[in-house]
């Protein structure tokens, strides 16, 4: 089976990781694009067992940011995620320990958390900030709300 990962790099590993787990060895198509600053996975990870990755979405049989309805314990695939020493390096530079963390998405999904209610407005985010002991990780998918957290 050959499936097409797309969206950004959680997105990815999610298809990857559950479509392995239901499927047995996988070939995943991973177009190094905007989505992921146009990295490709060798250039960031080992290889995973069970996993041949492709850059041609031709014979692909699927395509989707996804997880399948796979069994039980595919998240556990992460942890075979292994940088590599270029990227490990980097890492260690960025990585302080222990360190307080939020996700703020801002470009997409925005429409559904207000439908359902589960906006999260920045105040709310900055007031739980405050509380914070040590150093804050912000993942977002937006360089403005990247630079207002800064």
């Amino acid at each position: 089976m050959i499936v097409h990962a797309v969206g950004g790099l959680a997105n990815r590993l999610r298809v990857v990781f559950s479509y392995r787990a239901a499927h047995g060895p996988i070939g995943v198509v991973w177009v190094p694009d905007g989505e992921i600053a146009h990295g490709r996975f060798s250039e960031v990870f080992h290889a995973l067992d069970g996993v041949t990755l492709y850059e041609d979405a031709q014979g692909a049989g699927c395509r989707t940011c996804d997880p399948c309805d796979a069994p039980t314990g595919w998240q556990d695939g992460y942890r075979e995620l292994r940088l590599r020493a270029p990227v490990a390096a980097q890492w260690a530079k960025v990585q302080p320990h222990p360190y307080d963390a939020i996700h703020v998405r801002r470009t997409d999904h925005v429409d559904y958390a207000h439908s359902v209610g589960g906006y999260t407005h920045d105040d709310t985010y900055k007031a739980w900030l405050r509380t914070g002991t040590g150093p804050v990780w912000v993942a977002t998918d937006n360089g403005r709300t990247q630079w207002e957290y800064l």
